[in-house]
């Protein structure tokens, strides 16, 4: 019944794994495995790219849930790149995320959102930016697709500049989410170690009458600006 109920727990966590990886590139190192202890602390070892969580059976399933997923999630999210990225953004990112996979369960999703609630207000606009960033699959797909890429950094120790441009990144790429169709906002973001830019898909009419012009003009500056990643935005306010 035990191994069951583990087993449950690692289904519902992996099978998400494996869709955001499909989405951006191994964004997860780590899949997961739960064993049962009669601590109450949890403790989680890596062993051959699997992350063991031993962890007291709570006999609630949801609570048990909830409880591997704060375990699980900052020590498997980007675990090499993470500490370059902006300490503050890092915890949003957790926790948006975390939230996206416990929502098959909403008693887990809800004694998650408690038992973080201390933490989690003192970056509470930082977890509403990152948020609106998530709909339609930026936050994966743009934020940690390119925050991935600073593990080539390890295992340097971290510098004020580089946490300030994942920062600055997350700020463009929200501006660009909220941003009014008039508005305009520069996609690209030049920076000595983030060089992106956020490419928006074009509308029905845009594509008709300029076909695929106006995306290369836009390839074409970029590169000559330096810009090195060419990140799909989704369906921005254009």
């Amino acid at each position: 019944m035990r191994e069951d109920i583990s087993k449950n727990i690692e289904y519902n966590i992996n099978r998400h794994v494996e869709k955001f990886n499909k989405e951006s590139g191994e964004i997860f190192t780590y899949r997961i495995k739960v064993k049962w202890t009669d601590a109450d602390s949890i403790e989680s070892d890596l062993r051959d790219n699997v992350l063991v969580i031993k962890m007291k059976d709570h006999r609630n399933q949801s609570r048990n849930f909830a409880l591997a997923i704060r375990e699980y999630v900052p020590k498997a999210l980007i675990p090499t790149a993470r500490r370059y990225v902006h300490q503050g953004l890092m915890k949003a990112i957790d926790y948006v995320i975390s939230k996206d996979i416990l929502a098959v369960d909403t008693n887990a999703l809800n004694y998650f959102i408690n038992i973080t609630a201390d933490d989690i207000n003192q970056i509470k606009d930082l977890v509403e930016e990152t948020e609106e960033i998530n709909k339609e699959g930026r936050l994966t797909r743009i934020l940690l697709s390119e925050y991935k890429k600073l593990s080539s950094l390890y295992p340097t120790d971290p510098k004020p500049d580089v946490h300030r441009e994942t920062k600055e990144f997350e700020s463009k790429v929200y501006r660009l989410a909220v941003k009014e169709p008039e508005e305009k906002v520069d996609p690209t973001y030049i920076g000595k170690y983030i060089k992106a830019a956020v490419v928006p898909i074009a509308k029905i009419e845009t594509f008709r009458d300029f076909g695929l012009e106006a995306h290369m003009k836009f390839i074409k500056e970029s590169l000559e600006k330096g810009v090195d990643t060419f990140l799909c935005g989704g369906s921005w306010r254009v």
